[in-house]
């Protein structure tokens, strides 16, 4: 059995500025099909919000018609193509309507599809906003991770054609236990940006929908979550917040653990934390030498390296100290043995270097006998120089 619930959240920045949420969610549902869209609006843009609500509405009208799917010759890009036709024609209408120009609105775009009937799912998406497929095994998030803050692909971009992407999903082959549809509000909460890794948090969101038996409390879960979430007062989550979760399944749902960074310290981080909650350490300067792009991008490397803490401990210049009970027994005999080799040695060369330095004493003594002995020679053969030499001055004078 399909449940889903929405919720959608002004951000703080537009609450303070009197802004209209731009975050629109649509949600249609019969026998066969449920539809849900999900468009958030261009944040520059002065009435992104209209063209968030008429996308959504859009889309979950033309999907939720069954006419759409009985044209064999339809694929993923002509089904793209009919919806962003639709979508553009009544929004050219709404601005005609309230005579404003249509550079003043755009808005990306989320969606899902599913024939319950059949087991079956189309998802479709252009710009930042997150879908995320959530299995029994290998979830992943499916987002544009390429573009700034100030610029996004949208639906009256004019490439909008080759940007969107539609996949079909054969929802019992791929063990699909839901799908979770987020605006880029909640980026590095329900998933890491730049990654397809999906945040373990999620669970805890998906967990609050499959293992109610109350649409209405799971909704209120949810909106307790986001609102924790926002007013903590060192938040940096200010913009709008919309999100959709699709459940078919009542039992729990885990998630592996998220992937952390390691710091010299020997704390462990988060990959959204620039630094060390508990030293400070920069981590660009930590893992300066790391080229992430060669692993895969870097949630990917810490997703691998995380499995291995002596390969970690390397990297960051700490020694792995986790030895076993046995490991440490036998360090300690060896170093009891290299300590008894040591004095061993130590008091050797002691013995040698107090017997060489007797044979110095005693060199050094009979240098001195010797050196006075030839003194004494010297001298006395001086005197007997002397008087010989006043032998023959005495007779030669007589």
């Amino acid at each position: 059995m399909w449940k889903v619930v929405s919720y959608v959240k002004t951000g703080l920045s537009h609450e303070q500025k009197g802004i209209e949420c731009q975050d629109k969610v649509c949600i249609v549902e019969n026998n066969v099909w449920l539809v849900a869209s999900l468009a958030d609006g261009v944040g520059s843009l002065k009435y992104s919000h209209i063209a968030a609500e008429e996308a959504t509405k859009t889309v979950c009208e033309v999907l939720s018609d069954e006419e759409i799917y009985k044209k064999d010759t339809y694929n993923s890009k002509d089904i793209g193509k009919y919806i962003l036709g639709k979508i553009r024609n009544v929004i050219s209408n709404r601005v005609i309507e309230l005579n404003i120009s249509e550079d003043e609105l755009d808005c990306t775009l989320l969606f899902v599809v599913i024939n319950k009937t059949e087991n079956y799912a189309y998802v479709g998406r252009i710009g930042d906003s997150a879908l995320i497929i959530l299995r029994e095994e290998d979830s992943e998030v499916l987002c544009d991770f390429n573009t700034s803050a100030n610029r996004t692909d949208a639906i009256l971009s004019g490439d909008a054609l080759e940007k969107i992407q539609i996949s079909s999903i054969d929802i019992e082959k791929e063990k699909i236990l839901g799908f979770l549809l987020s605006s880029d509000g909640l980026d590095n909460v329900l998933y890491m940006k730049g990654s397809s890794h999906v945040n373990k948090v999620t669970e805890e969101y998906f967990n609050s929908v499959n293992l109610s038996a109350n649409i209405e409390l799971a909704r209120e879960e949810i909106k307790e979550k986001i609102i924790r979430l926002v007013e903590n007062e060192n938040t940096y989550y200010d913009d709008d917040i919309s999100i959709v979760v699709i459940s078919n399944t009542n039992k729990k749902f885990e998630l592996p653990p998220d992937p952390t960074w390691l710091c010299s310290c020997g704390e462990r981080n988060s990959l959204s934390s620039t630094y060390c909650h508990k030293c400070n350490m920069d981590f660009a300067k930590l893992y300066k030498n790391i080229r992430f792009r060669h692993y895969g991008g870097k949630t990917a490397f810490f997703i691998d390296i995380n499995r291995n803490l002596d390969r970690e401990l390397e990297l960051i210049g700490l020694k792995n100290d986790n030895n076993s009970t046995e490991e440490k027994d036998n360090d300690l005999i060896d170093n009891q043995e290299n300590d008894i080799n040591l004095d061993s040695e130590k008091k050797e060369e002691n013995n040698i270097d107090d017997s060489d330095e007797i044979n110095l004493i005693d060199m050094k003594s009979k240098s001195r006998l010797y050196s006075d002995k030839i003194y004494e020679k010297i001298i006395v053969g001086v005197v007997f120089c002397i008087c010989i030499c006043a032998i023959i001055l005495f007779i030669i004078l007589k």
